[in-house]
């Protein structure tokens, strides 16, 4: 009896920055353990997918090492202890026909299929890889999830008031009042359960907490139907979710280590989610890690986001399906301190783009007069005072507005999308501008933080000031409002025009005779 295992390296690929997998195979020491590890357990096809699991970066360098040796003792231990849930989780994963790649090496024979467990899309000294390729697998495995359960249209009713389409939604009892829905914790306990697996000693913080279920044994029921690919009882569901819950009240940390901390916000853009896919519902499963209060690795699962860079066809259109759709619509943006911005397709037989870059922030290619706004749908939260409107103006000129005083040259979408939209140099212009003394949480901006500052833009608040990450569950209340552009010459005027614009706003309230005006 022969094996054959075959070894893909990364490698950059011209302009287009395509990452193909063309090296030769070879034999090392890993390699030749999940052999003996197959034949041991009669279970060849569970080595092979054991084998391309791991990271790229750690297969067939060194490997007579002691790094060699210590990465093949691991994947023993590792397969050994992982080995019946594997067994038991094989057929389910095997018959995703979703996420089914095929090696070349196999054309010619009976595929067998890799999967969303393989990621290598990543260059192999892309910093921190291990790390992300786990982040990577678990944002990719929570989307696979919520795109089957979110509506194609916006919740409607028939004329007699029955709802024809929606998905199962609670409203938390918190000052925004925001919805949350099945998807919401399914896709944390997806992620949450996953990279405790990976990395037991890491914390999390992430928003959904499954004392919202307590009340609402149906929906429980339904989230556990939803996840059942991946979670085998509620208990282990409410655990899962629960594993976010590692902050107090206030937002602190408790005690316990702080050098690699998680934040997880499972759907960001809910009210996005559950305006449905031919209603433009962009939402996005937001993924960071934080190194003693550093953002250093940002994920963002954006399975509605168009994979061509100039798109903006963020509604499906008539007859689009999950089928027909997957190498054209669903994005995933991963960066790494350091290390550069990637797109990543949701799929994993699509191609990558990058090191992603923002537009020209020297006005080389889009003026100031031209850039782009990336905003809400809906204005309500993020631009609480509408001062979003007045900020265009100084930017475009008197024709800035349509006759609904909405911006004109506006890219709108929910959700962290719209980092990974300038990321890629699809707008220059994002600023949010809650309600005067909302606090804002860590989960909506350090994923989207780490993506932009890699593709070469900034991220501060709207006073200019540097983001601190490392305060807990939330922000600093000083944090009034978050600045988001290309960088360069453009986000120093929007910094400038948020200023003049309230200024503006202060003279006019100081002579209508209203005191005491909270900006």
């Amino acid at each position: 009896m022969t094996a054959s295992l075959d070894t893909d390296t990364d490698q950059r690929a011209g302009p287009s920055q395509k990452f193909m997998c063309s090296a030769p195979p070879r034999v090392t020491m890993t390699s030749v353990c999940l052999v003996l590890l197959g034949l041991a357990t009669a279970d060849r096809s569970a080595a092979f997918d054991q084998y391309h699991s791991i990271p790229a970066a750690f297969i067939g360098r060194n490997s007579s090492s002691t790094r060699g040796r210590n990465n093949a003792n691991d994947v023993i231990r590792r397969s050994s202890r992982d080995y019946a849930s594997a067994r038991r989780s094989r057929d389910a994963r095997v018959s995703s026909a979703l996420f089914h790649s095929v090696d070349d090496s196999h054309a010619s024979a009976s595929p067998l299929p890799v999967g969303i467990e393989s990621v290598k899309e990543l260059p192999d000294d892309f910093p921190r890889r291990e790390d992300a390729v786990e982040a990577i697998k678990a944002v990719r495995k929570a989307c696979l999830v919520t795109m089957k359960l979110q509506p194609l249209h916006s919740p409607s009713k028939d004329k007699d008031g029955t709802i024809l389409e929606t998905i199962s939604t609670l409203t938390k009892q918190q000052a925004d009042n925001s919805p949350v829905t099945v998807g919401d914790f399914a896709a944390q306990a997806i992620v949450l359960g996953h990279l405790s697996q990976a990395f037991p000693s890491d914390r999390f913080i992430a928003e959904e907490c499954s004392s919202h279920l307590t009340a609402n044994p149906g929906l429980l029921e339904e989230i556990l139907a939803a996840s059942k690919e991946h979670i085998s009882s509620s208990e282990q569901l409410c655990r899962y979710i629960d594993l976010g819950q590692s902050y107090n009240d206030d937002g602190t940390i408790g005690k316990g280590q702080t050098n690699r901390i998680w934040t997880c916000d499972p759907i960001d853009g809910t009210k996005g989610f559950i305006r449905g896919k031919l209603d433009g519902g962009q939402y996005a499963v937001c993924l960071s890690k934080l190194e003693n209060g550093t953002p250093t690795i940002g994920v963002l699962g954006c399975p509605n986001l168009p994979c061509d860079v100039d798109s903006t066809d963020y509604k499906w259109a008539p007859g689009e399906t999950d089928a027909n759709n997957r190498k054209s619509r669903g994005c995933i943006f991963v960066a790494s301190k350091g290390g550069g911005c990637y797109q990543l397709p949701l799929f994993p037989d699509g191609s990558i783009q990058g090191p992603l870059r923002v537009t020209p922030n020297d006005a080389s290619s889009t003026t100031i007069a031209d850039a782009r706004f990336c905003c809400g749908v809906e204005s309500g939260f993020g631009d609480y005072l509408g001062q979003q409107a007045r900020i265009a103006t100084i930017f475009h000129g008197p024709n800035a507005l349509d006759v609904k005083g909405e911006i004109v040259n506006a890219r709108r979408m929910d959700s962290q999308a719209k980092h990974g939209v300038l990321a890629r140099g699809g707008a220059e212009i994002f600023v949010r501008l809650p309600k005067p003394g909302y606090v804002e949480w860590v989960w909506d901006h350090a994923a989207g933080f780490v993506v932009i500052e890699e593709a070469g833009g900034r991220l501060t608040s709207i006073d200019g000031q540097e983001i601190d990450f490392s305060l807990g569950a939330k922000l600093s209340p000083s944090v009034r409002g978050i600045a988001m552009t290309n960088g360069g010459i453009f986000h120093d005027r929007l910094l400038s025009a948020f200023k003049e614009q309230e200024e503006a706003l202060l003279a006019d309230k100081e002579e209508d005779g209203v005191e005491g005006v909270a900006l």
